[in-house]
């Protein structure tokens, strides 16, 4: 059953895949010149329509490609086996212009700007980028770098203490040695990271299963899937952990001591733009202030681009889109601390995820003597400060804990201090506004139990700025064809990434009360247990984990694999129709979790709106 989903699967991508791009291109055009386009369809039908009318009898088929070419005809009726009227052809004809114009409808254009020259005469930079984070970092080396002048706004150059953004996957060290930044993850209080542990703790008991990450970047269709193969010429995959603030000072350092880059330490309060032609010009700013008591004033900064990569917490979010980023739960963070590489964990140097009740928690080190628990509550954190939040820590989470860790987290708990931060997705499309765009976590977010959230941001960085390097910024068109380029370009890693994190958290977190408890545990079973089978079934996900397979369609491959995995389990070993029904719960339960985030990122066939419809109507999954 396993091999059965994985070729239908796979044809079926191949498939869409080979028809996509003709498609796409002829609808394109439909979009970018309706107008024309419309006028020829109509001559088209209006001449097949007399045609039909002086015919009198037409071949279904012959209709249905009247608008390419002159219909065919037999001179003997008795020849035509299906006649149809000149009411019944001129219904076919409607119904193939109607689908001509949800083919135009379906396309985004680029957006134009009716030839807007920036003419601004001094402007202050040629970019300008909101944000000196680990994006805006980024974003500003891979500009300067081409020779761009880049004015970047940080609202404080402090040191953040915070316990977002400390690991690394592989996918994102790879972004970062293309622009050279890779040292600034790679000093001697990083900490490498070799792959995952997964650990299932039950009723005292403990089973685990080890992940190492590959031993070199998948690039051919069968590594893609999990594979072994040769070497192909890269080295061993790894990952790192470390202090964020820590990493984002040196990104900081070495950026803003390059010719190209200039930062200013102040907040950006508005974007200026242009309200007739929907253009951004720059910003408005205000300093850092020197003392609390000292106000500063608003000043300007003008450029031919600004780019939004401002963090979690986007002051220009509600400016740029209607869209606001939904709550999924809460991580409670506590730091361990420990001698010298001698972490209290089951298996040193690999991350940890411990598959807990009702969600799992997140294990990692940060230091050669801290290592860092995160763990996810579903919904209402506990209060803090009536000991709610120290009480649930102590007699929920740790008898879960594994016994390395055991005594190394209460006592954490008890040291403090605990922190907690909402987990939050989120997802919106481009601003309308011309020369303007959004990248990083102020315009996309997924939950972070998988890590991949900066190397998201960071292949954003590298493909943005490869795409503005052939750009004149003069010209606002170009740079809304870039963007346009962009976010068609971006949905290969960003998607896999949202998907393969969202899914993984609904499969291995079960609120309370939930009403499918017995599918959802057989389906987060059968996810450990594939993993447990190794070859492909672990290195194939495991390269989707670490962001090194930009790949939905292997995503969807390996999660319907878990899913047919589960059904064989469920109905051995005599499929009775407890057992049968059962299997359908399952199966349910997984197009509940997975079909949902497939339309909303619209990738693979599954996302196909009849195909999808035809799922639903199977197993229901729109809510």
């Amino acid at each position: 059953m396993i091999l059965v989903i994985a070729s239908v699967v796979i044809l079926s991508e191949t498939l869409r895949t080979m028809l996509q791009d003709a498609f796409a291109v002829l609808c394109q055009q439909f979009a970018d010149a309706p107008l024309f386009f419309s006028l020829l369809l109509a001559v088209l039908v209006t001449c097949c329509l007399v045609r039909a009318s002086l015919i009198q009898t037409m071949n279904t088929t012959s209709v249905l490609v009247i608008g390419f070419a002159a219909a065919s005809y037999r001179a003997n009726e008795h020849d035509i086996p299906r006649p149809l009227s000149f009411e019944q052809a001129a219904g076919v004809v409607a119904l193939v212009y109607l689908l001509g114009f949800v083919g135009m409808w379906a396309v985004k254009p680029a957006p134009k700007y009716t030839n807007d020259k920036y003419a601004e005469p001094n402007p202050d930079a040629d970019v300008i980028i909101i944000g000196g984070g680990t994006t805006g970092c980024a974003m500003a080396m891979g500009l300067a770098k081409q020779g761009k002048k880049v004015l970047v706004f940080e609202k404080t150059l402090e040191y953040q203490d915070r316990f977002v953004g400390e690991l690394m996957q592989p996918g994102g060290l790879d972004a970062l040695r293309s622009l050279d930044l890779l040292d600034c993850a790679e000093t001697e209080t990083d900490i490498k990271a070799d792959g995952y542990y997964i650990l299932k703790t039950k009723k005292g008991s403990e089973d685990h299963v080890v992940l190492p990450y590959p031993e070199r970047i998948p690039k051919t269709f069968l590594e893609y899937l999990g594979y072994s193969r040769a070497p192909n010429g890269t080295a061993k995959q790894y990952g790192r952990g470390f202090h964020n603030g820590k990493f984002v000072d040196r990104l900081r350092a070495k950026v803003f001591a390059h010719e190209n880059v200039t930062c200013i330490e102040g907040t950006v309060t508005k974007l200026i733009s242009d309200t007739k032609t929907d253009i951004c010009r720059g910003v408005q700013y205000r300093r850092k202030a020197p003392a609390e008591d000292v106000d500063m004033p608003v000043e300007q900064a003008k450029a031919p681009l600004v780019i939004v990569c401002d963090g979690l917490w986007s002051g220009l979010r509600r400016e740029l889109s209607t869209d606001q980023p939904k709550q999924i739960s809460s991580f409670i963070a506590i730091l361990m601390k420990h001698p010298a590489m001698e972490a209290s964990v089951p298996f040193r140097g690999y991350g940890h995820v411990i598959l807990a009740e009702p969600s799992p928690i997140v294990v990692y080190q940060i230091s050669p003597t801290e290592t860092r628990v995160l763990v996810d509550v579903p919904g209402k954190v506990p209060s803090q400060s009536n000991g709610d939040l120290t009480k649930h820590l102590l007699e929920v989470v740790a008898p879960q804990m594994p016994e390395a860790s055991h005594a190394a987290f209460i006592q954490a708990v008890n040291e403090g201090p605990v922190k907690s931060m909402p987990n939050r997705e989120f997802m919106t499309t481009q601003p309308s506004l011309g020369r303007c765009i959004m990248i990083g976590d102020s315009w996309n977010m997924r939950h972070p139990l998988t890590g991949g959230g900066m190397s998201v941001a960071l292949r954003d960085a590298v493909l943005l700025s490869d795409l503005l390097g052939k750009v004149d910024f003069v010209d606002a068109d170009a740079i809304a064809q870039a963007r346009h380029t962009f976010e068609e370009t971006r949905v290969n890693h960003s998607s896999t990434i949202n998907i393969l994190a969202n899914a993984l958290y609904h499969v291995f977190a079960i609120p309370d009360g939930y009403s499918n408890v017995a599918a959802r545990e057989d389906l987060r079973e059968s996810c450990y247990q594939y993993l447990k089978l190794g070859g492909m079934f672990s290195s194939g996900p495991l390269g989707l984990l670490c962001a090194l397979t930009p790949k939905p369609f292997v995503l969807a491959t390996h999660f319907f694999m878990v899913a047919g995995y589960a059904a064989s389990r469920v109905l051995g070993p005599v499929p009775t129709p407890g057992r049968l029904l059962h299997c359908y719960r399952v199966f349910h339960e997984a197009c509940m979790i997975i079909m949902p985030l497939l339309e909303r990122e619209n990738v693979t066939i599954l996302a196909w709106t009849p195909l999808a419809c035809l799922i639903n109507v199977i197993f229901p999954f729109r809510r």
